[in-house]
């Protein structure tokens, strides 16, 4: 099954009742709530207090967005165990974090089975509370190209551990699909806020893209699991063009695959 959705940090602005709000008008089903811009680890009632907002509005908490760096000190960010309980206090089916604080051309060997030995042990210790983590599909960490992802797979085979995965600007629609395909079987959900190269500048706006969201969405519909296609960083970061975004993958969503 396939949910549309939203990533709260996007707005960060608006108030936790404001995305809500938005998510409903939208139509979205689901937000994955960010721990930066929104819900601070350690903050029991408000993600109490968060779970039921989004659950009377008839919403689905995706996953809870932490601010946390796999191999950077805990002495510089928030205590995983305080992420977790969070996580497990806005009922949050998943963490998504980032594993590294480097790229992954730029982190050594030793380097990257530390990050590996601690991304175990967090699973490990997040699978108690029935919780998965999903590492965020960026620069500057171990899951930054399609190589290195797939390594860390095949080093960890972690079953509650999974990847989230967005298009880079530095590939072209066809590649961007390729290494989709091949992260399929470890993914969890997709941030849109990326987009493909074209062949004269990278283009910002979800609706510019609509040949290749559509079959990154027939290529999700192969998984036969559930993902969450979250909407981020539209194109002007504002609601109006956040709304057009949803109304537009919503539609996607109610073509049958082909």
């Amino acid at each position: 099954m396939l949910t549309p959705g939203l990533v709260s940090t996007t707005f960060h602005t608006l108030t936790i009742p404001e995305v809500i709000h938005l998510a409903r008008k939208s139509k979205a089903k689901s937000i994955e709530w960010n721990g930066e811009s929104h819900l601070p680890p350690g903050k029991q009632e408000a993600a109490q207090d968060t779970r039921k907002r989004t659950e009377d509005a008839g919403l689905i908490i995706a996953a809870y967005g932490a601010c946390y760096q796999i191999g950077l000190s805990e002495k510089e960010q928030p205590d995983f165990e305080e992420i977790l309980q969070t996580a497990i206090d806005l009922g949050a089916p998943a963490i998504s974090l980032q594993a590294g604080v480097v790229s992954s051309s730029k982190t050594d060997e030793a380097a990257r089975k530390s990050i590996l030995r601690k991304l175990e042990k967090k699973a490990r210790l997040a699978a108690e509370s029935e919780i998965t983590l999903s590492l965020r599909f960026q620069p500057n960490s171990l899951n930054d190209t399609i190589k290195s992802s797939l390594q860390i797979f095949e080093e960890i085979k972690n079953p509650k551990v999974f990847s989230l995965w967005q298009p880079s600007s530095k590939h072209s629609p066809e590649t961007s699909l390729s290494n989709l395909r091949k992260l399929l079987p470890h993914l969890t959900n997709i941030h849109t806020a990326g987009n493909p190269k074209k062949k004269t500048s990278p283009q910002k706006s979800f609706r510019a893209n609509l040949e290749f969201w559509r079959a990154c969405i027939d290529l999700l519909r192969e998984s036969g699991r559930e993902h969450h296609i979250l909407l981020s960083a539209p194109h002007d970061d504002s609601p109006g063009d956040f709304l057009e975004n949803a109304d537009t993958l919503r539609k996607l969503l109610d073509e049958e695959s082909e």
